[in-house]
């Protein structure tokens, strides 16, 4: 049976598995098990109702692992795809107990318990009216069942805040290995070497250097990194990986700045592996694997610009005459020469 990707404008196709690059095919959700689960899915998927609906579900209906958190598909923090609209990632919903009414449901079976000792059917009904009770009314408080973005903005800066304390960890200990002398001078010299890293760049006394090598500040970097690699693990798929690039040891923060000063300034793959201290092939190697991953993460967000940001950089001409237009679709055309001859034109 073939499958089909049913999220947003995805044409994931079970006969083209060159094209998944690694994906799985993960079953939706049924209705009849999960309605709540199979309906949130369904909103994240972004699919006119005629095409996706309760109704329409069969076993073949699937959502590719494109579109979660990770190529596995959902996880127990995030079990459902992100927005086919907003990009957005939601957290699993929390139930919390409260102390008093944990020890409440505690001294309510310690009741049960002993109430159990007694073999009289008047004690066994008490039993089961007591076991109805709790099972019927669960202690659920539903004010902090929400929906969690994958990060805020307190959390950025938080992250920020914790990136900048590792590094002057990292530079106070690398200064205390120098003075002690317990590096060799292979070691010195690849540490000299490998000073062009997104964190040495940002602390450059040269004005907006890291948004010339990137286009982007150092904020928004790691907010990039933090959205394209939530967890520790390197999900990037290599594909002309080689036991002589030692790929692993290369830092994915490394990896995708190295891939926005190729984007950005398209400096020579030669230049990079002088400046990243790497090889030529392992150079190649990364910025392929890095530009597909950032192409399955990013390539569902919707880029149009707001309404706003169009008539803000409107020409004044146009502003006068079409103050509503937001696009223009055009063509042009070139005027050639040709001979009258058919056999000529071909």
């Amino acid at each position: 049976m073939v499958k089909h990707c049913s999220y947003g404008t995805c044409k994931s196709d079970s006969r083209y598995p060159e094209k998944l690059m690694g994906a799985k095919f993960i079953p939706f959700p049924k209705p009849k098990s999960d309605l709540e689960k199979c309906l949130r899915w369904i909103s994240c998927c972004r699919r006119p109702h005629a095409q996706l609906n309760v109704d329409k579900f069969t076993k073949h209906t699937y959502v590719c692992s494109k579109h979660f958190i990770s190529l596995d598909g959902p996880s127990d923090e995030y079990p459902d795809p992100c927005d086919a609209q907003t990009g957005e990632l939601h957290r699993a919903r929390r139930k919390i107990i409260y102390l008093s009414q944990q020890s409440e449901s505690d001294d309510l079976n310690s009741k049960t318990s002993s109430t159990s000792t007694d073999d009289s059917p008047d004690s066994h009904a008490m039993e089961c009216c007591l076991t109805t009770q709790t099972t019927s009314n669960p202690v659920i408080d539903s004010s902090c069942q929400t929906e969690e973005e994958l990060f805020s903005s307190m959390d950025v800066l938080s992250w920020v805040a914790q990136v900048r304390k590792l590094e002057e960890e990292n530079d106070r200990l690398r200064q205390e290995i120098r003075q002690r002398g317990k590096v060799s001078d292979a070691a010195c010299q690849t540490e000299r070497d490998t000073h062009f890293t997104a964190e040495e760049v940002s602390k450059s006394k040269i004005k907006n250097l890291f948004e010339f090598y990137t286009g982007l500040s150092y904020s928004r970097f790691l907010m990039l990194l933090v959205f394209l690699f939530p967890s520790c693990e390197n999900p990037i798929i290599y594909e002309d990986k080689r036991k002589e690039t030692r790929i692993d040891k290369f830092p994915l923060s490394q990896q995708l700045f190295m891939y926005l000063c190729r984007l950005r300034n398209a400096l020579n793959v030669k230049d990079l592996a002088f400046r990243f201290n790497i090889k030529v092939q392992t150079v190649s190697t990364v910025i392929n694997g890095v530009a597909k991953y950032m192409y399955l993460r990013l390539g569902s967000l919707s880029y149009w610009p707001h309404r706003n940001t169009i008539i803000g950089i409107m020409p004044e001409s146009y502003k006068h005459d079409f103050p509503n237009c937001l696009a223009i679709l055009d063509c042009t055309e070139l005027k050639t020469e040709k001979p009258s001859s058919l056999k000529q034109q071909s």
